[in-house]
């Protein structure tokens, strides 16, 4: 269960290449459904291995829970995710709070769920699992950077998406493959130096 659980999570990889054409926001909202039915199998499984799996794995499972939940990150995020909420009651559109807008989905399900998925790989990956999901991060990069080139020299758009639905979704994607690329290459390089 526990090996399905980190492929599960690596399968987040394919998430910019979800459409969904039968939704008001094709690309955007395949996406965003995805991601929240992503995180609702994680804690599905996360429960079945705590309370089902062999008593080793549910032990080494809480463990490394207790290392995540007491490091300061995870606390900021929890505090976020706390205020969010707290904000979301108290909105003055909630539908539009907790599920977000149709052309953004940014509301609290969406940010709870990427938390989620975070707090899975953060508790689940080890380093060889880290390394594939880096590497194939990048790999996905390319492929987002070749369909964009695509639809560029087919003038599908005058500012092609790659099937972000935004542009700007798509500039940020590029910010985080190019650190990523960046981590990759400087950690082969260090490699090669031990």
């Amino acid at each position: 269960m526990k090996k399905l659980t980190i492929w599960v999570l690596t399968a987040s990889i394919l998430l910019p290449l979800l459409v969904a054409p039968h939704l008001i926001t094709y690309a955007i909202g395949g996406k965003v459904t995805a991601l929240r039915g992503l995180a609702f199998v994680v804690l599905v499984l996360f429960t079945g291995l705590a309370c089902f799996g062999n008593r080793k794995d549910a032990d080494e499972l809480i463990s490394r829970i207790v290392t995540v939940v007491k490091k300061p990150i995870f606390i900021a995020t929890l505090i976020n995710l706390l205020l969010l909420a707290l904000t979301t009651v108290f909105a003055y559109d909630k539908p539009a709070a907790l599920f977000g807008e149709p052309f953004r989905m940014e509301g609290f399900l969406t940010i709870f769920s990427a938390a989620v998925v975070g707090l899975g790989m953060a508790v689940l990956f080890g380093k060889k699992e880290w390394h594939r999901y880096i590497t194939l991060t990048a790999c996905m990069g390319l492929v987002i950077f070749i369909i964009e080139l695509w639809q560029a020299r087919r003038g599908l758009d005058s500012r092609p998406d790659a099937l972000t639905g935004n542009p700007m979704f798509l500039a940020t994607y590029f910010l985080f493959t190019i650190f990523i690329g960046a981590t990759l290459y400087l950690t082969g390089r260090s490699g090669k130096k031990n």
